[in-house]
């Protein structure tokens, strides 16, 4: 059985707009993260911690990162 993997990713989320803490925990959650860590508290960063039973630990954080962007506003970076 393989150890799980925590992950943790910051994102930039675009400019010009305000962002709903609930609306982004709940993009994050439909993608398929139910168990993330969403913080929201610092205006204009999304942190997001979760844990992947994957192979090799790059492979399946680039496929975690790429998901949650897909769900995140137009405009928003991976930091971390």
């Amino acid at each position: 059985m393989r150890q799980p993997t925590d992950f943790d990713f910051v994102f930039a989320l675009p400019d010009g707009g305000s962002h709903d803490a609930y609306a982004l925990s709940d993009a994050v959650i439909a993608a398929g993260f139910e168990d993330a860590v969403i913080g929201t508290g610092r205006t204009g960063l999304l942190a997001v911690s979760i844990e992947s039973e994957g192979g090799s630990a790059s492979r399946p954080k680039q496929v975690s990162a790429q998901r949650i962007l897909e769900v995140l506003p137009n405009g928003t970076k991976q930091l971390s």
